[in-house]
């Protein structure tokens, strides 16, 4: 049974098509794939917000994806055209929760989840190191954040990976 989910306003969209290379041996869209477009789409979220390549090579600074999470609901097709919302779950003075939701673009079917934890770094040192955001990148960002809070009220983020019951022995 297809899950049909349509996505509120809001999100910030972008789009993209399955690729014949993104195909595995199983005839679908390879896992490593999904997070090539996730990936991508969550570039178009730190444009907005001015933290995209230009302001990395005007400072030095940027964003690090420290923590993933990935679910895999429906598989697609070569050509199926995809559809990615990305929204700013919360944020602290270092820090971006995004999460991200997948669609196939013409059935609106849930396709993938993608949580991550994004961290500021300044890549100007012999080392990079974290960065707190400056005051004018806090307010654009609590700004989205407080947008996009209503429409991942009901999402369970930080969910943990694991088997259900007490864990299963190896031999």
């Amino acid at each position: 049974m297809s899950q049909q989910v349509v996505p509120g306003p809001g999100a910030v969209v972008s789009h993209a098509v399955v690729e014949r290379h993104w195909i595995d041996f199983n005839g679908h869209m390879n896992y490593a794939q999904y997070v090539g477009a996730f990936d991508a789409a969550s570039d178009v979220l730190l444009a907005e917000l001015g933290l995209g390549p230009s302001y990395r090579a005007r400072t030095g600074r940027t964003t690090y994806v420290v923590e993933a999470h990935l679910t895999y609901d429906r598989e697609v097709k070569e050509a199926d055209p995809l559809e990615i919302h990305t929204f700013l779950a919360g944020a602290d003075d270092k820090r971006l929760h995004l999460y991200m939701r997948m669609f196939h673009a013409t059935t609106r079917t849930l396709v993938a989840t993608n949580e991550l934890l994004c961290l500021h770094v300044d890549q100007s040192g012999a080392a990079a190191r974290a960065v707190v955001f400056t005051a004018e990148q806090g307010e654009l960002i609590a700004a989205m954040a407080g947008a996009h809070a209503p429409l991942v009220r009901d999402v369970p983020l930080g969910k943990g990976i694991g088997l259900k019951g007490r864990r299963a022995s190896a031999g």
